[in-house]
């Protein structure tokens, strides 16, 4: 399928070639460029799987609700570590920043009197029509116009959220606060271990403040990383002729490496798993570059669409909608690149999460994972996730599946650590845990192998088999095995 789209495509011979033609008839270019389209398109169909649609949906949902309460406890924050001539800088500058951003212009840099700097600008090839140069005008009137209102309308918002006074709006307001203030940070989590699998969320007492401390000093890293981005490039600006080609490429790598440092410490600390800092490295960067490509076309649709004669200003809402939406699924797609670094074996990564899901369907792979469990419980210990792999040499995915198993059964636990590492541990002792509990727990994972397949005499072979097994297995405990395993040790 794909290679008849390319036979339609229009593209160069040696990228078709490049594309469609087994690695080893291949030179190093192209098979790095092979393995990179087929690398994305394995991450697209991943998205595709895990629902990243509705993902993006809900995060953006979410950032719009969270709005307003963020924006309080960033003005709480300023005002407890920051004076007020700097929150007043800080409100300019946001404000002159969202304005910008939805007007379609990029803040150019500025000299020491605070001037910005030309930019020399090629002429336009419509230069000498009298239409379009009348055309332009009125069309730069309308947004001058908009962007005074906007202007307006953010700085009306902002004063009155800082006066907000907590207990005027009581107990029911503060939650909804709370819950709006938090929300877009919990489906971030929630949306990223779905992605890497992971089934089981950080504990409430550890999410709350890890939450709030995000929110709270998040603006101020960022604000304190705006500041010392504007300073250098300002610098680069009037430090003489020599220096003045850095200044073009500085404007667009420098919110480039924001960008990437930002994700990058969102792909390694909120999924409550280990990540790849290898591939959340690689991923970061596809993704800003991703983001940087978005805005940049967004910025451009807004000032050169012509949408204001038919929806005025309203149009702008749809299209930040659109393009909020459109950030999260870049974003996932990052986190989903890094994962899929992270998991594969060499350059192995098609159809990854079809064999997972294979590898588990014998019930009996349960029983040497409870085992390892119950070996670590005797002891007075625990595992994660991270050991377990290692032991068993499972799949990632595949592993955490079989542990909800575990766990829905009633078997295993989760048990708090000091560095907030998920652990398990066994919730009743050993010698109450029957080996067919543990090979039961497992259908609930595939609950077809349950149901009959047929009439043929085959799966009545296939139901004795299954029978047998149960009937050894209600014999023995995860005590025994323990114990088997220690008498062989000292033996």
């Amino acid at each position: 399928m794909f290679d008849k789209t390319l036979n339609k495509l229009p593209i160069p011979t040696w990228l078709r070639r490049a594309l469609t033609s087994p690695a080893g008839e291949l030179g190093r270019g192209q098979r790095a460029l092979k393995y990179s389209v087929e690398l994305g398109r394995h991450c697209a169909g991943e998205l595709r799987h895990d629902k990243a649609g509705q993902m993006a949906a809900a995060l953006t949902y979410h950032t719009l609700f969270s709005m307003l309460p963020t924006m309080v406890l960033i003005l709480v924050s300023l005002k407890a570590f920051v004076s007020e001539q700097d929150r007043e800088h800080f409100k300019e500058q946001a404000i002159t920043w969202v304005v910008n951003a939805l007007q379609g212009q990029d803040q150019m840099p500025k000299n020491e009197a605070g001037e910005p700097i030309a930019v020399p600008v090629e002429p336009s090839p419509q230069a000498d029509d009298p239409e379009a140069i009348a055309a332009s005008i009125e069309k730069r009137s309308e947004f001058q116009t908009v962007r005074g209102k906007l202007d307006e309308t953010f700085s009306s918002v902002i004063n009155s959220l800082e006066q907000i006074n907590f207990a005027s709006i009581g107990v029911v307001g503060v939650l909804v606060f709370l819950y709006g203030a938090t929300g877009l940070l919990g489906t971030i989590e929630k949306s990223f271990n779905s992605i890497f699998g992971v089934a089981y969320g950080r504990s409430l007492h550890v999410r709350f403040p890890l939450y709030f401390t995000t929110l709270v000093l998040g603006p101020l890293v960022l604000l304190a990383g705006q500041y010392l981005q504007s300073e250098f490039i300002n610098l680069l600006s009037t430090s003489g002729s020599w220096v003045n080609w850095a200044v073009g490429p500085a404007v667009v790598l420098a919110p480039l490496v924001t960008m990437w440092l930002v994700l990058y410490l969102m792909y390694l600390l909120m999924p409550n798993t280990s990540v790849s800092k290898h591939g959340a490295a690689i991923g970061s960067i596809v993704a800003s570059i991703g983001l940087l490509l978005v805005r940049e076309g967004f910025r451009w649709y807004v000032g050169h669409a012509a949408i204001a004669s038919l929806y005025g200003a309203l149009a702008l809402l749809p299209l930040f909608l659109m393009f909020v939406w459109l950030t999260w699924l870049i974003v996932l797609f990052g986190l989903e690149l890094t994962y899929t670094l992270g998991a594969m074996k060499g350059r192995k990564f098609k159809r990854q999460r079809n064999q997972e899901q294979e590898q588990i369907i014998d019930p009996t792979w349960m029983v040497p994972l409870a085992s390892l469990i119950a070996e670590a419980f005797v002891r007075g210990g625990s595992c994660t996730v991270d050991e377990l792999q290692k032991a068993t040499s499972l799949p990632g995915r595949a592993l955490r599946r079989m542990l909800s198993a575990l766990e829905r059964a009633g078997i295993i636990h989760t048990v708090g650590a000091r560095d907030d590492t998920i652990r398990f541990s066994l919730a009743r002792p050993a010698e109450r845990v029957r080996l067919a509990d543990v090979i039961d727990s497992a259908h609930t994972i595939f609950p077809e192998i349950n149901r009959p397949q047929g009439h043929h005499a085959a799966w009545n072979v296939v139901g004795q088999l299954r029978e047998a097994e149960l009937e050894m297995a209600r014999s023995k405990t995860l005590a025994d095995l323990v114990n088997e395993d220690a008498e062989s040790a000292n033996s």
